[in-house]
């Protein structure tokens, strides 16, 4: 039933039935047109009455005119008004009148259908990207279960060759494997609002330079040049999250490589020092199969790629340019694209760096590392001190993994299978390191952890474990762990974990180190080697913190070297003072103490490295 009424154009109600009473929250039309309301009163938004009373004295009809009534009650209705003017003899409009249908039912209908809708299209494009996901995850699978199991049955593989063939192959499917778990975990927790950004001082050349190191293999692997420019010079500074900006540069300049059979790919970075706040345009065009028109903007919404036979010739998990867009607005800038097919694609990344009054634009660049590249043919062992680690693991196969590595290095290990028996062997005997897996039956890692600290046991605990989101390693420093992995366990994240926590490290006749000087211009490097000259004096500062036990002091210290370390050519630093802050942030002792030593062992490396190579 509609609502009928008539008004004069400021709103003074004039009749209207029961119908437009109910809208109005009144029980009888006379109860409505006795309170004297106007019906301008009723509009949620007073301006659409404006709009409202303007369409229908210029045009004297409005039709299907949609608006939102809140009555006396304080009970939202969606309506729908049609109406006319009427005019005087002088052409005035005097009244307006007309229906009013309550549309709150159809609305919320259509909502509901919008949706649904949605929600499909959800659910299609996460079965379609289950389906792809499946095939991805398969594909690595196969080749580590099949060459595994050739490697455990063939006869081919007595053959030394064979095996190294058949290991690589396996090996290369597990990275593979892991790059796809950690694009849908990074996604995970962008998406989830965990995704943190901080602004530091950095260098664009290192960040760029270890991107085009990282993937110059790969372009050679395929005949491709990969190319770097910059047009405007090189700035000795910029202000961003350097450990996000690195990773949309090289998920797009990775991008363009897998995208790319024949051609180039190039990497062009420019400066607007001009604008009130300067930006930076990266610029990454290639020669690749290229992109529909209709599909430009789709290819940035997660789970899609522009065709699904993309996904089945190239692979991947069709999340990185989700996850590049993402990075790029919590930067503050964009990422756009132009793309023609069998033609090529230019993404176009721009982001504020903060100021840039005072910063030095170098002429040259210093090329990326790798400008050819002759993979090693086997690694040389890794050796550490003479030491005892208790390894507590519920997993038979990680225990045997993790014995291995830690056995050609020449550390005796003593195994527990769960987390009581852990607590029990460190009560009892000496170690130099626990290692600590967090998930195992009887008791957990956390417990284990925890108990061990209120036994007064200041054993240096690392932890192992799967879960690699934000806020894990907090939990494990909560529990009382000094340091924290992430599972699958690589041998050499392993050694230079334990590394720190060594008694001594003298014996390891690889221990070698550059400084990274000779890649610095002459004006840079004495910036550099100031600062390194400075650096031993923080380091002192951190382990008198430590001795007062003032974590705050000690926090603030370890967070300037994390912001400064990189900016000045000496990125090893980073790590370790982001973890120190960490750390003292948990007011962890143990922890803070092994982070402290391994930024006073890496100053005494890139020291002596300096003095070798005739900086210092």
């Amino acid at each position: 039933m509609e609502g009928i009424f008539c008004s004069t154009p400021d709103g003074k109600l004039l009749n209207g039935n029961r119908a437009l009473a109910e809208i109005m929250g009144f029980e009888f039309p006379e109860e409505m047109l006795a309170s004297g309301e106007r019906i301008d009163k009723f509009y949620e938004n007073p301006d659409h009455r404006k709009v409202f009373v303007e369409t229908v004295s210029c045009q004297e009809v409005v039709r299907e005119f949609e608006t939102r009534f809140v009555d006396r009650e304080g009970v939202p209705h969606d309506v729908a008004i049609n109406a006319r003017a009427i005019r005087n003899d002088a052409g005035q409009v005097t009244q307006i009148e007309g229906t009013m249908l309550d549309i709150t039912r159809r609305k919320a209908a259509e909502e509901l259908r919008r949706e649904k809708e949605a929600a499909e299209a959800a659910n299609v494009a996460k079965s379609l990207f289950l389906a792809n996901m499946s095939h991805e995850i398969r594909t690595p699978l196969n080749a580590i279960l099949g060459f595994t199991d050739q490697l455990l049955h063939s006869r081919a593989c007595n053959d030394p060759a064979v095996r190294r063939e058949y290991l690589e192959i396996i090996n290369n499917s597990g990275e593979h494997l892991l790059a796809l778990i950690n694009d849908i975990l990074d996604l995970s927790k962008i998406d989830a609002g965990r995704m943190e950004i901080e602004l530091v001082d950095c260098s664009i050349q290192q960040i760029v330079s270890e991107v085009l190191s990282t993937l110059r293999v790969r372009s050679q692997e395929k005949g491709l040049d990969l190319r770097c420019t910059w047009p405007d010079g090189v700035p000795d500074r910029i202000r961003t999250d350097p450990a996000r900006l690195k990773q949309l540069i090289f998920n797009l300049v990775g991008n363009a490589i897998k995208f790319t059979t024949t051609g180039y790919v190039s990497l062009d970075v420019q400066f607007d020092r001009t604008a009130q706040k300067p930006r930076m345009q990266v610029r990454i065009e290639d020669t690749g199969v290229g992109i529909p028109k209709a599909k430009l903007e789709s290819i940035f919404d997660p789970f899609v790629q522009a065709d699904c036979s993309v996904t089945r010739e190239f692979g991947g998990t069709g999340l990185g340019l989700a996850i590049s867009r993402r990075i790029a607005d919590a930067l503050g800038g964009t990422l756009n694209v132009d793309s023609e097919v069998g033609r090529g694609s230019v993404f176009l990344v721009e982001i504020p760096v903060g100021a840039l009054d005072g910063v030095t634009f170098a002429e040259e660049c210093i090329s990326d590392a790798v400008a050819a590249s002759t993979p090693t043919e086997t690694r040389t062992p890794d050796t550490l001190p003479p030491m005892h680690v208790l390894l507590v693991e519920d997993g038979e196969t990680n225990r045997r993994l993790i014995q291995l590595i830690l056995g050609e290095a020449g550390v005796q290990v003593t195994t527990a299978e769960n987390g009581r028996l852990g607590v029990e062997r460190a009560e009892h005997e000496d170690y130099d390191v626990i290692l600590m897996d967090m998930q195992m039956p009887v008791m957990d890692g956390y417990q284990a952890s925890t108990r061990i600290r209120q036994l007064g046991l200041a054993t240096p605990i690392v932890a192992l474990t799967a879960h690699a989101m934000k806020g894990d390693r907090e939990k494990c420093l909560q529990a009382g762990c000094s340091d924290y992995l992430t599972k699958p366990i690589r041998a050499e994240a392993l050694l230079k974990c334990l590394r720190r926590y060594a008694p001594d490290d003298s014996t390891n006749p690889n221990a070698s180190a550059t400084s990274g000087l000779e890649e610095l211009s002459t004006e840079f490097r004495e910036l550099a080697l100031d600062y390194l000259k400075s650096q031993r004096g923080r380091i002192e500062e951190m382990e008198e913190a430590l001795e007062r036990e003032d974590y705050e002091q000690l926090a603030v210290l370890a967070h300037r070297v994390k912001g400064s370390a990189g900016s000045v050519g000496f990125p090893q630093f980073t790590e370790p003072a982001s973890c120190l802050e960490v750390a003292a942030n948990s007011e962890m002792k143990a922890a803070c103490r092994g982070r402290i030593a391994e930024l006073a062992a890496l100053q005494g490396e890139v020291e002596r490295a300096a003095t070798a190579e005739g900086f210092a």
